[in-house]
């Protein structure tokens, strides 16, 4: 296997790159202002020596879905029988190859971590559905999500570790959905720009959802009683309260992968860094600002 490493190196913002081609940087706790990367060609068939995260960084992988269509038929092979079976039963195209997506590309990852087959990593499965490794004795955690075109993984040694993205696509009622999801002072503040309601909520949003994953609740637990500010950075206020978060440090963040949509994740460990990596080009304007994910936010 060849490597890759992920490290901070040069100076620069999001920007857009030729195919074939990776975009990474790093946004420290202690450095929030920054975003530093690196590029790397990365072949989406052939799984790579990748180093696991140190135990206060997390790793995030981001991919536009329709970069990845040369990868589908070995993805494809790489599943298991129940997912094979699972991604079957999905009777939008749409809906499989958002599976296949989601499921393939979390192999490619998980065999460049643990230096094995794709096809032979065991996967079990929590309360809520969270897939996990079968092999409780390995120290390397992980969580998907999925929206339009956009998956995101995000592994960590930390096993509080949700992620959660949204496109900014027109939500019908959203007034109804905000009160039915965010407390009055949540609201009140989603409402206090017109410009960027849709954009407030779905980072509100999204904070919420990566932390109840992070919690292993995911939406079964009410959401009202999760509350995120969004100034100066967006940032838990209320966590979910179980037996066994109590007093535990949370770290948000807050990115778009594009213009088009807003990411989330929450780590229950602070500080922490975190290494983002992009598996494939922006297909948008790039954005060369080099100020925080908030800033970017903001630009919505």
């Amino acid at each position: 296997m060849s490597s890759l490493v992920i490290e901070a190196a040069g100076s620069l913002g999001i920007w857009r790159l030729e195919s074939g081609q990776t975009r990474r940087w790093r946004n420290s706790e202690s450095d929030g202002r920054s975003l530093q990367g690196a590029q790397t060609a990365v072949n989406l068939t052939e799984p790579q020596a990748i180093s696991w995260p140190e135990p206060e960084t997390t790793h995030v992988w981001q991919l536009r879905g329709a970069a990845a269509q040369e990868a589908r038929s070995h993805w494809q092979g790489w599943l298991s029988s129940d997912e094979q079976a699972r991604w079957q039963r999905y009777r939008r195209a749409a809906d499989r190859d958002r599976f296949l997506c989601s499921r393939g590309g979390l192999r490619y990852l998980l065999a460049s971590y643990l230096q094995q087959p794709p096809a032979s990593i065991q996967l079990r499965y929590g309360a809520q559905g969270r897939p996990m490794l079968a092999a409780a004795s390995v120290p390397l955690h992980f969580n998907v999500a999925h929206s339009g075109d956009w998956v995101i993984w995000a592994f960590s040694r930390c096993p509080w570790l949700g992620v959660d993205v949204e496109v900014l696509q027109p939500r019908r009622r959203l007034r109804s959905l905000m009160q039915k999801c965010l407390t009055p002072a949540e609201q009140a503040d989603v409402l206090r720009d017109p410009t960027a309601q849709l954009a407030r909520f779905l980072t509100m949003w999204t904070v919420k959802e990566a932390h109840l994953k992070a919690v292993g609740l995911g939406l079964s637990y009410p959401l009202r009683d999760v509350q995120v500010a969004l100034q100066p950075q967006p940032q838990l206020v209320r966590p979910a309260v179980t037996p066994t978060n109590a007093g535990r440090a949370w770290h948000v963040q807050v990115w778009p992968p594009d213009a088009g949509a807003i990411a989330a994740i929450c780590v229950g460990q602070s500080p922490v860094a975190v290494d983002f990596v992009d598996l494939a080009p922006c297909t948008t304007t790039a954005v060369t600002d080099t100020k925080s994910p908030q800033k970017l936010i903001d630009n919505f």
